[in-house]
């Protein structure tokens, strides 16, 4: 159900596809939903918060019914829903939950002698804090940014406001989601930049100490990397296509190959070559036609 409902985003839909996805996103949602069904996937090979992904499948449900619709008509009662879901979700929370969950375990402590290794080894603890406030923060951002781009699409700024406006029957609704937007992609970017800083920052540290895997029982500091290759994504696609910021896109796709080479993921260096191929010369004129939809014609379903 997770993997599915993140494949989903980078999925070209039409309109049989569409209907498709509605029925099976909408059992989706009345599970997360359901006072029965645990939302603790922390402990999962992806572990993003439930309520992240709630509304997650919310924005896939609004993507199928902009493709099914042939009509005009307003989207404003999906679009107010989802992005008060995302304003009212608790990132210090989530990250405590996180903290708690992955800290069952007592510790191992290092000989009060091995002075060097304790010292290293609580830095990894105390980060690994804004460890994961950090990849909370990642898909909270880059789940606000695949909903408002879904409405706008991408082209110059005057072409996407008028998508937006025609999306929520609202001038004043469109240009807060741009300034949500702009938000949410700088502190997505913080998020990857903190989170590949502790990578590099967590392979000196273990090298220099000898530290082993029962030492990092607990510790996230270094190690939540291999989860990011969706916010990556969405953070790159931002950037080539509205930011137009060259440098944070060769940044993205580096990082992405480094971590497919280091993982042996497949995923994450098929995300980096589509990042890097989305918008190869400037003045590419058929930028300002691109849906969400467009994106994806002919590209795999990487988001594993």
């Amino acid at each position: 159900m997770l993997i599915d409902t993140i494949s989903t985003t980078s999925c070209k839909l039409t309109a049989t596809s569409a209907e498709e996805l509605l029925s099976r996103q909408e059992v989706y949602l009345e599970l997360f939903n359901s006072d029965d069904f645990s939302k603790d996937i922390f402990r999962t090979a992806t572990p993003i918060p439930g309520e992240l992904i709630n509304i997650m499948v919310r924005v896939n449900l609004l993507r199928a019914e902009l493709i099914i619709s042939t009509r005009q008509i307003s989207y404003t009662n999906s679009i107010t829903t989802i992005f008060d879901c995302l304003d009212s979700v608790d990132l210090e929370g989530l990250t405590s939950k996180a903290l708690s969950t992955i800290n069952t375990s007592k510790r191992p402590e290092p000989p009060e002698t091995d002075t060097e290794k304790r010292y290293i080894l609580d830095k990894l603890h105390a980060d690994s804090k804004n460890a994961w406030r950090a990849l909370i923060t990642a898909y909270h951002s880059a789940i606000t940014i695949y909903a408002i781009n879904n409405l706008a699409g991408f082209g110059s700024s005057t072409q996407r406001l008028k998508n937006l406006e025609t999306a929520t029957s609202s001038p004043s609704i469109s240009l807060l989601l741009l300034s949500k937007e702009t938000i949410a992609y700088e502190a997505l970017v913080d998020s990857i930049t903190l989170i590949f800083h502790q990578r590099e920052e967590y392979n000196r540290l273990s090298l220099a100490a000898a530290i082993s895997p029962d030492d990092l029982q607990g510790i996230s500091a270094g190690v939540l990397h291999k989860f990011m290759i969706w916010p990556m994504v969405i953070a790159g696609i931002q950037a080539s296509l509205v930011k137009l910021e060259d440098t944070m896109v060769h940044s993205i796709s580096e990082n992405m190959q480094a971590v497919g080479r280091e993982l042996g993921t497949f995923g994450m260096i098929d995300g980096s070559y589509f990042v890097k191929n989305l918008r190869p010369t400037r003045g590419d004129e058929h930028i300002s036609s691109q849906t969400w939809d467009d994106l994806f014609v002919g590209r795999p379903i990487f988001f594993m």
